[in-house]
């Protein structure tokens, strides 16, 4: 079972497998959260984005993508 995995700091976020998602008893497209802390793992999962979010984002990265760029280069 392979999936992709993204460190965001102390946390990995996982797209949770079909098979994780049916064990979990969540939606497929689910993400799976891991953080660690003072030797402490917790979870938390994350539903896929509902209808027309992706279209919503894009619109806003359209028109504000300049200054997230910005942003970025002067350090997040």
């Amino acid at each position: 079972m392979v999936t992709h995995i993204k460190p965001e700091g102390k946390s990995w976020v996982i797209d949770m497998t079909p098979e994780m998602a049916r064990a979990a008893n969540v939606a497929e497209g689910s993400l799976v959260v891991l953080s660690f802390k003072d030797g402490d793992v917790t979870a938390e999962i994350l539903p896929p984005p509902g209808e027309g979010l992706e279209e919503e984002v894009a619109q806003v990265v359209a028109e504000f993508g300049g200054a997230f760029a910005e942003m970025k280069r002067r350090g997040d």
